[in-house]
């Protein structure tokens, strides 16, 4: 994780998460989320 902010949330082994905000999801195993999405209840 790098540079992201993660709130009541699940993130699974192996994820690449940067510039972004995720609340209240579940992450499965190595995904790649970036760029500034706002992820709520994935």
């Amino acid at each position: 994780m790098l540079n992201a902010d993660v709130t009541q949330s699940v993130i699974g082994e192996g994820c690449v998460i940067k510039n972004c905000k995720i609340h209240h999801s579940v992450i499965g195993l190595q995904s790649c989320i970036s760029e500034f999405n706002k992820n709520n209840r994935i």
